[in-house]
């Protein structure tokens, strides 16, 4: 839960960081997102959180009254994502449909194999064979930037958490 206890932490936190050189600061963890506006009161450099730079990236991609599908293999991520690509597309003034999906026979796989190789396999068919209903997916979930290098031929553009995030961070 984010409390006034937790932003003074993240806000001490990231204060540091700023002293030891950092020139930028981003944040992997959108369970905590709530409370960044308030931490960012105490903290120069803007904050950057992962899934606002891909529901950015999404809806750039996404035309007027398209859908992005938020996919993960848990369901945890999938509601601030949500919220970010919802806000992402207000901004850019496009009525556009988020669809957070969890992908529960890939989340059913590893659970019960424990191997994610099984797992991202599925998650992948999953992606492939659902890839004509949607104009993006988004990809939540830190770990699933580990398929990225097996998706870059889809034609329905997909968008990691690591990639884009690294990349804007180095622009900032």
């Amino acid at each position: 839960m984010v409390n006034d206890k937790v932003n003074d932490i993240l806000a001490a936190d990231f204060n540091k960081l700023i002293d030891a050189g950092c020139g930028s600061i981003g944040l992997l963890c959108n369970q905590i997102k709530g409370g960044v506006e308030k931490v960012q009161e105490s903290v120069a450099p803007p904050i950057l959180v992962y899934d606002d730079v891909l529901a950015r990236r999404a809806v750039a991609v996404t035309p007027e009254g398209g859908k992005i599908a938020v996919a993960a293999m848990n369901t945890a991520a999938l509601g601030p994502t949500k919220l970010a690509v919802e806000f992402a597309a207000r901004q850019a003034g496009k009525n556009i449909e988020v669809e957070p999906i969890c992908v529960e026979t890939a989340k059913n796989c590893l659970a019960e194999t424990g191997s994610t190789e099984l797992a991202d396999q599925d998650f992948e068919r999953w992606l492939r064979a659902n890839q004509q209903k949607y104009s993006a997916f988004v990809l939540p979930q830190v770990p699933l930037t580990r398929l990225m290098s097996r998706l870059r031929d889809m034609e329905t553009p997909v968008f990691d958490s690591m990639e884009p995030f690294v990349d804007e961070l180095a622009k900032m």
